[in-house]
């Protein structure tokens, strides 16, 4: 396990935005073949069945997300919070501000934006993804800060910053769970 580690640091501190990507898209996707396995569980008896191609166009749109858009976004973010809060001496305050940023700022749009995205990647249509993003959107927004209010109080308090992509992977896998089945 420490071998393991020890690797991860190299590859974060050798190609941070790669490493980063390419665990955000794996852990997104994971979190997509999760939901669709706890889909499964619990619809055994039902006709819930899903055509292979649909399940693994979803995972595949899981992956080029995380991938391609949140492991290279939110490197760039944590860092650029880190930069934009760096003056700031109280830590308390320094949390806040950038939680404020972070959910309040943030969030909404780039929700929004990821909802309407993973569609498109899903279903290859512009319009029915618009639909389908302002459907969800207000419950996934409610489940969004359930979960990451917290997550990021204690990312923006205890994590150094080059871990904090890692850690909102992994907090992302209940996260994508959450947004694959409203997705």
């Amino acid at each position: 396990m420490d071998d393991l580690i020890d690797d991860y640091k190299k590859a974060l501190k050798d190609h941070p935005v790669r490493t980063k990507s390419i665990t955000a898209g794996v852990i997104g996707s994971l979190g997509e073949i999760l939901c669709q396995l706890l889909k499964f569980l619990k619809d055994r008896d039902g006709d819930g069945a899903m055509e292979i191609g649909v399940r693994i166009r979803r995972i595949v749109a899981f992956f080029v997300f995380g991938a391609g858009v949140n492991g290279p976004f939110f490197h760039w973010w944590y860092n650029k919070l880190e930069e934009w809060t760096s003056t700031i001496q109280n830590k308390r305050l320094k949390v806040l501000l950038q939680l404020f940023l972070d959910r309040g700022i943030l969030t909404p749009p780039f929700l929004f934006f990821t909802l309407f995205t993973l569609q498109v990647l899903i279903s290859g249509s512009f319009q029915v993804s618009g639909l389908q993003a302002l459907t969800s959107f207000r419950p996934a927004l409610r489940a969004n800060y359930l979960l990451w209010i917290p997550a990021q109080i204690v990312s923006f308090s205890l994590v150094p910053v080059q871990f904090r992509v890692l850690f909102g992977n992994l907090v992302a896998l209940l996260w994508n769970i959450k947004l694959a089945s409203v997705s």
